[in-house]
C-alpha cells in the first residue's frame, strides 16, 4: 500500500538524513550556489559539485515536499580527511589537535528560503545529530554572512579566517557542554519551530525525549498497522528480536484462548510467574522481581536507587538505555570505563579496581556485551565481585546470555549477595518481544524495595502465561539457540566475504565495520532500507566503535541468505561491478 503525501506535508518544511537518492540533487545545488552564485568554485559542464569527503560524510537535508531547499554536511570524527585541512595546517589551531573532533560545513539554503526557518532547522538538526552521535568537540567552517546563526548556538570563533574563491569563511568551535546548554537556552524558540516543521530524523527533536533504538522497520506496517501483511518481506535486523516463535505449548495456549486472554485482567501481582522463574532458576522467589521487559526494570530500579549525587561507572560500549537514563533522566555523575578492540573488548580487572578505589555507588556491566559480544566468565566475575565494595551496587545485564554456548548466569550468586543485581529478558530469548517480560534476580531486601514501587498488572496475562510455558520447555529453546549460533557463524563468514571487518559475536548478534574503500555507511544503510533490510547503525549509541560500525542481528537460514544477497548487490553496484 503506497503512502499518499498530504498537502500539509508538501507545504511544510521537513528535515531528514539524506539518502542515496538525495545526493545528486545536493551536488547540483552545491554547483548552483557555490559555483554559479558565489563564485567559490569554477563552473563545470556537469552542473554538479562534490568532493572526496562525500564518500564518508553525512548530509542533513531540509525539504519542501520532495524538493531539497537546504542542506548541511557533517564529517565524523574518525574520518580519514577533513575539509578544514585544505585551508589551515595541522597544528595551527590547538582546539583541533589534542582530541578527535567532528566537522560541520556547507550550511546551504536556496535563495527563496533564506528568510524562513530552513537554516535554523538545519542547525538544530545538526546539533541534535552531533549529540546523538556523542560528539564532544565540533569544528565548523562558517561563511561570514551566517556567523550570527552559529554564535547564537554557542559556537566561538577561533580567530582563523580564510577566503576560498569569492567567499570568506571563519573557523568556529563548540564543545559538548556548550551544545547542550545552547539548545536548552533556545527551548522556547525550538519548540515553536517544532510545531511548524516535520521531523523525519530517527532521533527525537529534543535530546531528553528518549533513547535511540532500532526497530524502524515497524513503520512500514503503517500508522494503524494496516500493512501488517507486508512483514514477512521485511528484515528487521536492527533489533535483537528472536527469529523463532515461542515454544509450541505457549503458542497453542495463546491461540486457543486468545479472546479470553485479551479481555481478562492478569493477577494484580505476578506471583505465579515469579515463583515459576524462581523454581526454574533455582533461587528463592523472594529474590525475583518481574517486569515488562528489561527497560521497565532498569527504570524502576535506577529511579529507586540513584539521583544526581550518585557516582556511576558505566562499562561501555553497551546498551544505550543505560547511559540515557543515567545522564538525561537522573543526571548522575557518570564515569565510563571504555572497552577497546585491542583487548577484544574484554573488561580489564586492573582498570575496574582503579575505578573502585576512587569510589562508586553503582556499576553497570552488560554480559554478553551488547553490541560487541564480549563475554565475562564466572571465574572473572568472582574476581570483579571481590574488588567491588559492599556499598557499591553491581548491575549485570544478562539479557542475551541464554544464547551463549556453555555460559553460566550469575543469578544464583545475585540471590545471595547484598550488592549484586542480575537483569534478564524473557522477551528476547523466548520469542516474546511483543509481550514484554523480564525479571531481576537480587537479594530479598533489594527486591522488596523494588516491588514496593511496582504498579499492579505490570505484565499482561498473555505475557505471563506464555513466559511460564516457555520456562517449561528448555529443550525447545536450547535447539533454537544452537541454530542461532550456527547461523551467526555462517553470517559472520559471509559478511566478511563481502569486505566487512567482522568482530565475532557469541549470541544472536555481531558487529562489523564497512571499510573505507566501500560505500559510505549512510548510503549503504539507506539502500538497504530501500530493499527492506534494516541494520543497526551502532555508532549512534556506541561512538567508540567508530562511525562505520554496524550491528547485525542473526535471523533464520533463509532470511540470513536474503540479507547477504541484498548487501552483495548494493556493494557490487557501489564498486561498479554491476
Amino acid at each position: 500500500m503506497s503512502r499518499i503525501e498530504t498537502s500539509d506535508e508538501t507545504a511544510r518544511l521537513s528535515i531528514s538524513l539524506a539518502g542515496h537518492q538525495d545526493r545528486e540533487q545536493i551536488y547540483r545545488l552545491r554547483h548552483q550556489i557555490y559555483a554559479v552564485e558565489l563564485g567559490q568554485h569554477p563552473l563545470n559542464q556537469t552542473n554538479s559539485l562534490s568532493d572526496d569527503l562525500d564518500s564518508f560524510n553525512h548530509y542533513l537535508v531540509v525539504k519542501r515536499g520532495h524538493k531539497i531547499v537546504g542542506f548541511i554536511s557533517v564529517t565524523p570524527q574518525h574520518s580519514p580527511r577533513f575539509s578544514v585541512y585544505k585551508y589551515v595546517e595541522r597544528g595551527q589551531v590547538s582546539a583541533m589537535e589534542d582530541k578527535p573532533f567532528f566537522e560541520l560545513r556547507i550550511l546551504t539554503v536556496i535563495e527563496s528560503e533564506r528568510r524562513g526557518l530552513a537554516a535554523a532547522l538545519l542547525m538544530h538538526g545538526a546539533i541534535r545529530w552531533l549529540q546523538e552521535n556523542q560528539a564532544q568537540r565540533v569544528v565548523a567552517i562558517g561563511r561570514k554572512e551566517v556567523l550570527g546563526l552559529y554564535s547564537r548556538l554557542g559556537f566561538e570563533t577561533l580567530g582563523v579566517g580564510f577566503t576560498s574563491g569569492k567567499v570568506q569563511f571563519e573557523l568556529m568551535f563548540i564543545d559538548r557542554s556548550e551544545m547542550d546548554s545552547s539548545l536548552r537556552a533556545l527551548t522556547r524558540t525550538s519548540e515553536a519551530m517544532k510545531r511548524r516543521v516535520i521531523w523525519k530524523l530517527d532521533f527525537p527533536f529534543s535530546e531528553d525525549e528518549s533513547c535511540f533504538h532500532g526497530g524502524a522497520s515497524i513503520e512500514l506496517m503503517g500508522s494503524h498497522f494496516e500493512d501488517i501483511e507486508a512483514q514477512p518481506n521485511v528484515i528487521n535486523a536492527d533489533v535483537l528480536d528472536a527469529w523463532f516463535p515461542p515454544c509450541p505449548e505457549a503458542l497453542r495456549k495463546m491461540n486457543t484462548h486468545l479472546g479470553w486472554l485479551s479481555r481478562t485482567s492478569p493477577p494484580t501481582q505476578p506471583r505465579n510467574l515469579r515463583c515459576e522463574i524462581a523454581r526454574r532458576r533455582g533461587v528463592a522467589a523472594e529474590s525475583i522481581v518481574v517486569g515488562a521487559g528489561s527497560s521497565d526494570l532498569i527504570y524502576r530500579a535506577c529511579l529507586q536507587w540513584l539521583d544526581s549525587d550518585s557516582k556511576v561507572l558505566l562499562v561501555a560500549p553497551c546498551y544505550g538505555e543505560y547511559e540515557f537514563i543515567l545522564r538525561n533522566v537522573l543526571h548522575c555523575r557518570v564515569e565510563v570505563l571504555k572497552l577497546n578492540r585491542d583487548a577484544d573488548y574484554r573488561l580489564s580487572l586492573h582498570e575496574y579496581q582503579t575505578h573502585m578505589r576512587n569510589g562508586c555507588d553503582f556499576v553497570v556491566v552488560v554480559n554478553p556485551n551488547n553490541p560487541t559480544g564480549a563475554l565475562i566468565d564466572q571465574e572473572t566475575w568472582h574476581d570483579l565481585l571481590d574488588s567491588t565494595p559492599p556499598e557499591t551496587k553491581l548491575w549485570i545485564d544478562e539479557c542475551y546470555i541464554d544464547y551463549v554456548e556453555g555460559s553460566q548466569s550469575m543469578e544464583s550468586v545475585a540471590a545471595l549477595r547484598s550488592n549484586l543485581i542480575v537483569c534478564k529478558s524473557l522477551s528476547k530469548t523466548f520469542g516474546l518481544s511483543g509481550l514484554r517480560v523480564g525479571y531481576l534476580c537480587l537479594s530479598p531486601e533489594l527486591a522488596e524495595g523494588i516491588r514496593k514501587v511496582t504498579p499492579p498488572w505490570v505484565v499482561g496475562l498473555l505475557g505471563q502465561i506464555a513466559a511460564m510455558e516457555a520456562l517449561g520447555d528448555p529443550e525447545y529453546y536450547a535447539q533454537q539457540y544452537r541454530r542461532t549460533n550456527e547461523q551467526r557463524r555462517w553470517l559472520e563468514a559471509e559478511v566478511g566475504k563481502l569486505g566487512f571487518d567482522v568482530h565475532p559475536g557469541c549470541a544472536n548478534f555481531f558487529v562489523a565495520w564497512l571499510s573505507e574503500e566501500m560505500v559510505s555507511k549512510d548510503e549503504f544503510l539507506s539502500q538497504c532500507k530501500e530493499q527492506r533490510l534494516f541494520l543497526r547503525d551502532i555508532f549512534r549509541t556506541s561512538p567508540s566503535l567508530g562511525s562505520r560500525a554496524i550491528r547485525f542481528a542473526v535471523k533464520d537460514e533463509s532470511v540470513n541468505q536474503r540479507m547477504v544477497e541484498i548487501m552483495g548487490r548494493i556493494l557490487s553496484r557501489a564498486s561498479g561491478k554491476i
